[in-house]
């Protein structure tokens, strides 16, 4: 059975073709829902700062999204050889018959949803990982600030930091021993 557009007359699309169609687009959902949990178990992995467990899931990340890129161009020659190439699947629904449609609207759906859903994880663990580094510098600016000798401490750019306290007492981080060069 084909099914022909009033308007794009050319437009023959058999059921064989729209099933392996939904086929890639199930799929594609299928990995961006696999993206979401792994994202989802990466702000737990985060927080609980397991950099091994932080690295292997950047693999398996690496490994789903590119399945998911090779899915999206798969569903994209598919349309162009059923003639609807740079067509959005929206634009593809409008010329399905209802069923069709209704099919592929539903399966849209729930790519839109999980798209949306790893936008917002990638978001959240960007985030995260934007706060640990800030607690990263501000813990080694204070460590590197008791440790180092008065008036001899340095920048992360390198250059020589000036001293807050020009008083003559010395504050709680600063060294009370004298040092001779």
């Amino acid at each position: 059975m084909t099914t022909e557009n009033p308007n794009t007359a050319s437009l023959q699309i058999g059921n064989e073709q729209l099933n392996l169609l939904h086929g890639i687009l199930a799929e594609e959902i299928y990995q961006y829902e696999a993206v979401s949990e792994r994202l989802t178990h990466k702000s737990q992995v985060l927080a609980a700062n397991k950099p091994k467990q932080l690295a292997q899931l950047d693999r398996e990340l690496l490994a789903l999204s590119r399945k998911a890129t090779q899915l999206e161009q798969e569903r994209q020659r598919t349309m162009a050889k059923m003639g609807c190439p740079n067509w959005s699947l929206t634009e593809l629904i409008a010329h399905l018959p209802p069923q069709q449609a209704s099919r592929f609207t539903q399966s849209r759906e729930r790519l839109r949803q999980a798209v949306k859903n790893t936008a917002a994880l990638n978001r959240d663990n960007r985030d995260l990982l934007d706060l640990s580094l800030k607690w990263i510098q501000e813990t080694v600016d204070i460590i590197s600030s008791a440790l180092a000798p008065e008036g001899a401490s340095y920048t992360a750019q390198g250059g020589k930091n000036t001293p807050h306290n020009t008083s003559k007492a010395a504050s709680p981080l600063q060294s009370t021993i004298s040092h001779s060069a």
